[in-house]
């Protein structure tokens, strides 16, 4: 997975968890920016997919918390979200 770039992946865990637990404390609204469809997955609510220079598709992510990136629904949704950057 391509999180938080040029980061190992248990520094990227924690920053995930960090923003995770910031989000819940806070109630405050988190705007990212990612190039890993996994990533914005893993940590949104809302993904607005876009492609050249636009938002495609704003996608609600009803995943439960905390998520598995090998469940069904999860693998289903990085479908959907790859669909939409190809087509």
């Amino acid at each position: 997975m391509n999180r938080f770039r040029r980061l190992n992946p248990v520094t990227t865990d924690e920053l995930h968890e960090c923003l995770l637990k910031v989000w819940q404390e806070t109630g405050k609204t988190i705007v990212m920016v990612s190039h890993s469809i996994e990533e914005a997955v893993l940590l949104s609510d809302r993904i607005a997919v876009m492609r050249q220079g636009g938002i495609k598709e704003i996608i609600e992510v009803k995943l439960k918390r905390p998520r598995s990136e090998e469940s069904k629904e999860f693998l289903q949704l990085l479908d959907k979200i790859k669909s939409l950057l190809e087509s």
